[in-house]
This record gives structure tokens, C-alpha cells and sequence, in this order.
């Protein structure tokens, strides 16, 4: 799920930037906040630009040989969701935080941003096989303040917020939103009832059930 949220993300900010700013909005400076962390990550874009193998990079290379790097909905396909979550989090429009957070289920930017990043950080625990189910995750977002999103389906025990429930809860929620008549849930459910043990460590309440039918 979290591959499809990276797809759905990336998708997304780029349509709205170019919509806004055009093709290349992600090379100019003046559409982001923090100038040097863009130039860092234009660097970067630039560097996998030049040293991709792909098709598609080949192609722009040959056909395009003054472009720098290729239009912001091509460029997307060459960064990480760890990249997306930087460039997300640094674009300096609001309207453009707005639209790409609230297609998601009306979340706020504050909120979505910041989700984001903590995706990405699971994301990377999972592909490195990292212990994920006891630990206390990185970047706990900012409180949901609107929105579809039920927040009684929440922990806000103390000790609960940095917990893997509160993140699967809410990506179950997403997972409703850009992938209707997905089988996810019911397979997390079905996981975790094979040994209830250490549900609590993952900080799930009694009633965890409900965040994810």
C-alpha cells in the first residue's frame, strides 16, 4: 500500500505544479521555500537524469539535449518517495499543498506533509527489513484537525502517538480513498489476528478493528 501511496503522491504534486507553474516549475527556485534544500535536490534530480539507463531518460537526453532535466511529470519517475517528501514539503504554494493534501481525504498540508515524510522513513524501514512492529516512528505529524478521516479511530494515549497504529489507521483510510475495492485491510486484518500478543506494543486499542473495515 505504501507503493501506491508513493504513486498517488508523486502523481499528484506534479500535475498540480505543472498546472500551476508548467513543465518545468521544479527547476525554478523562486516556486519553493527553501531555496538551498531545492538546489540540493535539483542537483540530485539533474545527477539520475544524466546517469539513468531508462528509455525514457535516453530518449529526452537525445531529443531534448537543452533541457537539464525532463518535465516535472517525467522528472518524478527518477526520484525516491524520500525525494517526493522533500520537494512536498519545500514547495512554496499553498494552493498546491492544498489540492495535492485534500485529494487525499481533505487532509491539511501540515498534516499530509508530514505524514508523507513518516511514509517514506517506513517505507525504507520495510524494504530493508528493518523491526518495524515495537517502534517508536520518526515524524509524528502534526494533530488532524479536518477532514474525512474519523479521529476517534485514533491513540492519543501518551505513550501511543509515535506507535505503528495511529500510521496504519490513517493509510488504511487513504488506501479507501486512491484505491477503492482494495483487499489490503482485510489481509492486515487477517495478519494480525494470527497472534493478538503484541498489539499493544504496536500501540492498538481493544476496538482496533474498526480502522480498518
Amino acid at each position: 500500500m505504501l507503493e501506491r501511496l508513493e504513486l498517488a503522491v508523486r502523481t499528484r504534486w506534479a500535475f498540480e505544479l505543472s498546472q500551476l507553474k508548467g513543465g518545468q516549475a521544479h527547476e525554478d527556485p523562486a516556486n519553493f521555500t527553501r531555496r538551498d534544500i531545492h538546489q540540493r535536490s535539483l542537483d540530485s534530480l539533474k545527477d539520475n537524469f544524466q546517469r539513468s539507463k531508462e528509455q525514457f531518460t535516453e530518449h529526452y537526453r537525445l531529443n531534448y539535449p537543452n533541457l537539464t532535466t525532463p518535465p516535472i511529470w517525467v522528472s518524478v519517475e527518477l526520484l525516491s518517495f524520500g525525494d517526493i517528501s522533500f520537494w512536498f514539503r519545500n514547495t512554496k504554494s499553498q494552493g498546491v499543498k492544498r489540492r495535492v493534501s485534500s485529494s487525499f481525504g481533505g487532509f491539511e498540508p501540515g498534516f499530509f506533509e508530514d505524514y508523507v515524510k513518516q511514509a517514506s522513513t517506513v517505507r525504507n524501514m520495510c524494504s530493508h527489513h528493518s523491526r518495524l512492529w515495537n517502534r517508536v516512528l520518526p515524524y509524528t505529524p502534526r494533530r488532524i484537525r479536518k477532514g474525512k478521516f474519523d479521529r476517534t479511530l485514533l491513540n492519543n494515549g501518551r505513550t501511543e502517538l509515535d506507535k505503528l497504529y495511529n500510521f496504519l489507521a490513517i493509510l488504511a483510510f487513504i488506501a479507501n480513498e486512491i484505491s477503492p475495492g482494495h483487499s489490503w485491510c482485510d489481509r492486515l486484518v487477517e495478519f494480525f489476528e494470527k497472534d493478538e500478543s503484541r498489539l499493544s506494543q504496536m500501540g492498538f486499542p481493544k476496538d482496533w478493528r474498526r480502522a480498518f473495515t
